[in-house]
């Protein structure tokens, strides 16, 4: 995991999204694709489009279950900034904001208390930094940001022969 002084916002968008797709591959959610293609409306420089993603109800009963799929769900959010930090040296906060805040405010819906789902947060930042910085993790991260560069979008069948060429 090399550090460079000039990235690039292409470079950062790459390693950000490809972290978002392994975290999606490792937990099981169904990606249709990945792409670097910015989005002006969104104000967004990539993005990782899913299938059947089911939707969130607030007022659900809490449990174990759900419990586990919202960890899931924090676990890929946090998986472009995790990334990001992990070949940069540094997250770009700006870029992760909507990642960030989504996962903040379904640490807040576990936890019903700020200060627990802070400590949550960070819990789950590092379970997904053990995760992504697995050498055949990190393998695939590097391998989808480099296939993001080249065509600016994967389809969820080449994220998997991608990720599956680097088993665990």
């Amino acid at each position: 995991m090399s550090k460079k002084n000039s990235v690039t916002k292409f470079q950062r968008a790459a390693y950000h999204e490809a972290g978002h797709a392994v975290a999606s591959y490792l937990v099981k959610r169904r990606l249709s694709y990945v792409t670097i293609e910015p989005n002006p409306d969104k104000h967004t420089l990539g993005h990782c489009e899913y299938r059947n993603l089911a939707t969130f109800k607030p007022d659900a009963v809490l449990t174990g279950r759900l419990r586990n799929q919202i960890e899931k769900l924090i676990i890929v959010l946090l998986a472009g900034a995790v990334a990001e930090r992990l070949k940069f040296g540094r997250t770009y906060w700006k870029g992760s904001e909507n990642d960030t805040t989504q996962a903040h405010d379904l640490a807040i819906y576990l936890c019903n208390e700020d200060k627990e789902a802070r400590a949550f947060i960070n819990w789950l930042w590092e379970r997904t930094r053990n995760i992504l910085e697995f050498g055949p993790h990190w393998a695939a991260v590097e391998a989808i940001s480099e296939e993001l560069m080249k065509s600016k979008y994967i389809s969820e069948r080449q994220t998997r022969k991608i990720k599956g060429g680097n088993k665990r």
